[in-house]
């Protein structure tokens, strides 16, 4: 098994469409090499992530405890019970934005140019449609709950979320122009987790204002 091997045979593997044996030997590798780890514990922590998402848009106020208590259950749920103040929603967006420019720039340092940028591989593509179903759901359950947040917090997030963009179209295109880079790739997924994560703080602000 090789690095190039496991990164295509990664969407059938988590499908659980590979034999016991290919399996195996996804995960051995991936113990031997610390890259190719990363890539598969990332791809672990989406798929759980994009699970535990709702199928249908519902009030704010049902919909992310059901979400929590399944994230919860997987060690990675969001322990405060108060609602986070509207200064924090912005801190990881601007943390990200500065991370995602320096790193990309160290990545994409002395590689060679490309006249045709090539496309990300169909594993990156199918994982980042993943993460835009999950956000374009949160983001749909928001605009259904006008009014439970404040109009300051709002603006908020909306900058926010455009920082984040900007971090991942820096990082997207980064990836096509080297789309054999592993690191790229986690950078770009890296984005997609920081907005689905600000969007979830946000429904967290919407639920306590629909509660108060």
């Amino acid at each position: 098994m090789t690095c190039t091997e496991l990164r295509s045979s990664l969407d059938p593997y988590l499908r659980g469409a590979l034999s016991a044996t290919e399996s195996e030997a996804i995960e051995l590798h991936a113990a031997e090499c610390a890259v190719c780890g990363d890539l598969l514990d990332g791809a672990h922590l989406l798929s759980a992530e994009v699970r535990a998402l709702p199928k249908s848009v519902l009030p704010v106020v049902d919909l992310w405890p059901g979400i929590q208590a399944r994230l919860d259950r997987g060690g990675r749920g969001i322990r405060r019970r108060y609602a986070l103040p509207a200064w924090a929603l912005a801190a990881a967006a601007v943390v990200l934005v500065a991370l995602s420019s320096g790193t990309t720039a160290l990545l994409t340092r002395g590689a060679t140019p490309r006249l045709v940028a090539d496309l990300p591989s169909e594993r990156i593509r199918g994982l980042e449609a993943q993460y835009a179903a999950a956000s374009d759901e949160l983001g749909r359950t928001l605009t259904a709950s006008p009014g439970k947040i404040s109009q300051e917090t709002m603006l908020i997030l909306k900058k926010s979320l455009t920082t984040i963009d900007s971090a991942l179209a820096e990082s997207r295109r980064a990836l096509a122009r080297d789309p054999a880079n592993a690191s790229l790739e986690q950078l770009v997924l890296a984005a997609w987790r920081q907005k689905l994560d600000l969007l979830r703080r946000a429904t967290t602000l919407a639920g306590a204002g629909a509660a108060s």
